[in-house]
C-alpha cells in the first residue's frame, strides 16, 4: 500500500538497489566492501547479514513472534522475499508479517546510508 515501501521491495527483487556492488561499477564509491564489515557489500549482505543489521532482525523476529504466537525465523530468504501464505497459514498474517519485514528493510536502508 506504501508506494515507498512498494518501490524498496521493486528494487531488491530486481537486484538494482544501489549497494556498494553497484555504486562501485557506477564509479560513485571506490570499494565494493562493506564500510562496517569489509566484505563484499551484495544485496542478502546489505539487508541481512551484515553485523550492523543482524540486532534489527533479532528484535523484528521476536516482535512477529509475541503478536502471531508463531514461533518464525527470520533467514535470509524470508527478509529478502517475505514468507507465503502456506509457511503462516492465514492470509492476514502473511500480510501483517511481510509489512513488518519491509519496514525493517526500509529502516536499514535508511540507517545504513
Amino acid at each position: 500500500k506504501e508506494p515507498r515501501l512498494r518501490h524498496l521491495q521493486w528494487k531488491i527483487i530486481h537486484n538494482i538497489y544501489p549497494t556498494r556492488i553497484l555504486l562501485h561499477k557506477m564509479k560513485i564509491v571506490d570499494s565494493q566492501k562493506c564500510t562496517h564489515c569489509d566484505v563484499v557489500d551484495f544485496s542478502e549482505h546489505f539487508f541481512f547479514h551484515c553485523k550492523r543489521v543482524s540486532t534489527l532482525w533479532s528484535i523484528i523476529e521476536k516482535i512477529i513472534t509475541s503478536k502471531t504466537g508463531k514461533n518464525l525465523k527470520l533467514g535470509e530468504q524470508e527478509v529478502m522475499l517475505g514468507f507465503t501464505e502456506k509457511t503462516i497459514l492465514s492470509k492476514t498474517l502473511t500480510n501483517w508479517v511481510n509489512r513488518v519485514i519491509l519496514v525493517g528493510k526500509m529502516v536499514v536502508s535508511k540507517v545504513k546510508y
